[in-house]
């Protein structure tokens, strides 16, 4: 949601000023009026999902099981909104020390009775309650309180480094922060202020909620206090550059793991929600190439000494040494499977604008990559490559070959230009180096940091089911517009689902607009049996495709191009559920993003099937004097 406006089902704004709704108000079932002034292409579906829009729309369920990192609207590497403490709004679970907690005694900021009552009891004790936090990662603690018989509070990690902070909730002030800490409280209302301070600690502990006799006292203050704070609300977020807390999630009996709605990283356009397969990082300290996990060979690595695509100063830098003919690298040499597997690293010139990624396991997996002007050198026969603008003088540079069943050496070289693997050192020059990633698959994916381990990130997956549903489909006729992103032109199988109806679970019965390496086919299937398979041009980085149906009536376009057509086929009763971005299991995900689904429940003409996929289907303005308001500027 943009410019504070508001967002819901009765025709309320969305947007700069503009009106979309899901009840009709403005002429169809998703309203007349989107985009930044311009008249609405899909008047009349009786569905329209805007992912330009960072706002999942509340029908949709989704759900991915892990972390993952995105581009946010200002060009930075980060990780979506995630919620890593589970029961945020029920502190009874959460270990107590002389204190006690009674669940649902106060009137919460969400207006609803659900605040618990946390008590000293008057023993001279450490008066906490606490939720154990595993994960050694740079984080928010944020929860928000409210004074009860006492005015202060005081949050704090039992990790390293012992940050803390007090907090007035009397005046919603900060007292004492502990040292290198940062903390924040927001008023919100009614008596409440929500809390929040940021620590970088890297080992496991528990985050601990206290209550203090002043907002001046040292961290975890003994005190024999029989006094209370209202709390509610607990969010541990990961995060790379924040040091605020962002939109609170709730969660139940797991940690919160949102959607991903990703930027360009260099002109911060909005490029949708982002679905993909899941995908294992399997280079280890893939941050901290200072990190003996990776071996150096007449080189050195100077930790954190520049900004990275996170925005935080914690990118290295690969020197060579003074060696003369020889190669100036660092390497890990993991064990694979003889599959197709990607190598990517995050590079930006210094002393050397040339860089080269090689397994040295296979004859010619290599590719140089020039760092100054963001292109592509020499790359080996035993190699595919890519580089992509990731801003700020970064690139992301990968290279996808087949392993070998064994050990894979994998470099990351410096170079003094195209296609020199050895050369005589000037001791100091080199490049910098941030967040390298080997991941089987023939194409790299979003990034996935990793320290000791390897780490698997989950598949995104996004439904719609139940009245979500059939409140807009129609089953026998109905036309799908998908506007979609892709990452290769191939994925894993062969397959990219842009998005799928099917029955639930998928046994039979379905609607299918993917694409792969040959074109970009719209199938319907029924009982088993492919009743029209139309396969248009390809899509092999994006664009739109329509498909219509009615019995003996199916008809698609990919991009404006000709109308395929089959005049043949019956139709299904079965279809219960949409699948955003995937047809029904891993690995047939989009590998991109998903810009805008539209529906029409009806088989629309087959002109305006064209009409509505062409790259240039745009309005620059539209104007409607018959409503008896206007606005003027946003």
């Amino acid at each position: 949601m943009s410019a504070g406006l508001y967002s819901g089902v009765s025709g309320l704004a969305l947007g700069i000023g503009l009106y979309r709704n899901v009840s009709g108000l403005w002429g169809g079932a998703s309203g007349l009026i989107d985009g930044f002034g311009g008249a609405d292409p899909y008047a009349g579906a009786s569905l329209y999902l805007n992912f330009l829009d960072p706002t999942l729309d509340s029908r949709i369920t989704f759900s991915r099981g892990t972390n993952a990192t995105l581009i946010d609207s200002t060009g930075k590497l980060t990780y979506a909104p995630n919620n890593l403490v589970t029961q945020s709004q029920d502190f009874t679970p959460w270990g107590a020390t002389a204190a006690s907690t009674t669940a649902n005694v106060g009137v919460a900021p969400d207006g609803t009775t659900t605040a618990d009552l946390v008590t000293a009891n008057g023993a001279s004790s450490s008066h906490t309650i606490a939720f154990s936090a595993t994960a050694g990662i740079s984080r928010i603690f944020s929860v928000y309180l409210k004074a009860g018989t006492n005015n202060f509070a005081q949050l704090y990690f039992s990790g390293d480094g012992a940050p803390f902070a007090n907090f007035n909730l009397a005046t919603g002030t900060v007292g004492t922060v502990g040292s290198n800490q940062t903390a924040t409280i927001e008023s919100v209302g009614n008596g409440w202020y929500r809390c929040a301070i940021f620590t970088n600690s890297t080992t496991a502990g528990n985050l601990i909620i206290g209550i203090i006799s002043s907002a001046t006292v040292a961290r975890a203050e003994v005190n024999s206090l029989a006094t209370s704070i209202l709390v509610w609300g607990a969010q541990l977020e990961q995060v790379t550059y924040q040091t605020t807390p962002g939109a609170y999630n709730a969660t139940t009996a797991s940690a919160y793991y949102g959607p991903r709605f990703d930027y360009d990283p260099v002109t911060l356009a909005p490029r949708g929600l982002l679905i993909e397969e899941a995908r294992t990082n399997l280079a280890l300290y893939s941050e901290q190439f200072d990190n003996a996990a990776w071996t150096k060979f007449n080189a050195t690595v100077t930790a954190n000494v520049t900004a990275s695509p996170d925005g935080t100063v914690n990118a290295d830098k690969l020197a060579e040494d003074a060696t003369a003919g020889v190669g100036h690298l660092v390497s890990q040499g993991p064990t694979l499977t003889a599959v197709a597997h990607t190598y990517s690293v995050y590079a930006k010139a210094s002393e050397r604008n040339w860089i080269c990624l090689l397994n040295n396991s296979i004859a010619n997996a290599l590719a140089f990559f020039n760092l100054a002007t963001g292109t592509i050198g020499t790359v080996g026969s035993g190699a595919t490559a890519t580089i992509t603008n990731a801003g700020n003088g970064w690139y992301r540079c990968s290279i996808t070959f087949t392993a070998i069943a064994a050990t894979n050496n994998c470099h990351i070289r410096l170079a003094p230009s195209d296609n020199v693997l050895s050369y005589n050192g000037v001791a100091g020059n080199g490049a910098f180096i941030y967040g390298a990633q080997l991941e089987a698959g023939g194409f790299a994916t979003s990034y996935i940091p990793t320290v000791a381990s390897t780490v698997t990130r989950n598949a995104d997956v996004a439904i719609m089911t139940g009245t979500n549903f059939s409140s807009w489909y129609n089953q026998p006729a109905g036309t799908f517009i998908a506007d979609v992103g892709r990452f290769s032109s191939v994925n894993s199988t062969g397959t990219a689902g842009f998005l799928s109806a099917t029955d639930n679970p998928l046994a039979n019965d379905w609607i299918l607009m993917f694409g792969d390496g040959i074109g970009t086919p719209s199938i319907y299937v029924t009982g088993g049996v492919t009743q029209a398979n139309l396969v248009g041009v390809p899509i092999t980085s994006g664009g739109k495709v329509s498909f219509a149906y009615a019995a003996n009536d199916f008809a698609a376009s990919v991009n404006g191009g000709t109308v395929l057509t089959d005049t043949s086929g019956t139709l299904t009763t079965d279809i219960t559920v949409l699948r955003i971005g995937a047809f029904a299991s891993n690995p047939n995900y989009l590998n991109g993003h998903i810009r805008q689904i539209a529906y029409f429940n009806t088989r629309l003409p087959n002109t305006q099937l064209q009409t509505l996929t062409a790259p240039s289907l745009a309005t620059t303005l539209s104007l409607d004097f018959t409503s008896g308001s206007y606005n003027v500027g946003f």
